[in-house]
């Protein structure tokens, strides 16, 4: 087996490890940052310090088209909610991206707010909340992970993984725990952006969803 294939199925094994979980969603990301320091982590590397954040940053996408940078930022109480830090597109609004940092589950209203994941939410008209990675230099990329609905009553969501208007992934999530898992091998040049996000599939007070992902270079 290659060092690229050898990466690969070890970022693919922890995500099968932690999908057994459900609804709680843990995702060792600092077991595979120590394992490999050329290795980037949605979960383990989010942040409100800046945005963008390293490789990853953090955007709203409109109906009209266009991705902008969220701007809004808050370490806690995001939304009215303890121990939940996040990015937003304005003050105590939607869409959202943002983390648990209360040390340990909870539920808040029908969203069970699970540790080692990141957190998306929609707004009302249109706006979706957008994690994307910019390659840091040319290069094969392997990303794994998965998304999943942490709303005790979804109506439906759809969630998607895509480069440069390429949509290499896309699936709509109904039902409660729903998963949608991916694996992918992407070339990209220098500054080419994956971005993972979700959209709204119902009714949109019900749209929470999980998303964690792992990157590792291949070549």
């Amino acid at each position: 087996m290659s060092l690229a294939s050898n990466r690969s199925s070890r970022a693919a094994a922890l995500v099968r490890r932690t999908a057994a979980c459900g609804a709680c969603l843990m995702l060792a990301a600092t077991t595979v940052s120590a394992q490999s320091p050329a290795a980037w982590s949605a979960v383990g590397d989010f942040g409100v310090q800046s945005n963008p954040n390293g490789a990853w940053s953090y955007e709203t996408h409109g109906r009209s088209g266009g991705y902008t940078l969220m701007g809004v930022k808050e370490a806690d109480f995001c939304r009215g909610i303890r121990g939940f830090a996040c990015w937003a597109s304005a003050s105590d609004d939607l869409p959202f991206i943002g983390i648990n940092v209360a040390g340990n589950p909870f539920q808040f209203g029908t969203v069970v707010f699970a540790e080692n994941v990141l957190m998306m939410h929609p707004n009302f008209v249109g706006g979706r909340p957008v994690v994307t990675w910019t390659a840091p230099a040319a290069g094969t990329y392997g990303f794994a992970g998965q998304f999943q609905t942490v709303d005790v009553f979804p109506t439906g969501v759809e969630v998607a993984v895509q480069v440069a208007g390429k949509v290499l992934m896309n699936e709509i999530l109904l039902s409660r725990g729903a998963t949608a898992p991916f694996d992918l091998k992407v070339k990209l040049d220098a500054g080419k952006k994956v971005r993972f996000w979700v959209d709204s599939h119902g009714d949109v007070n019900f749209d929470s969803t999980g998303l964690k992902v792992i990157v590792l270079p291949l070549d």
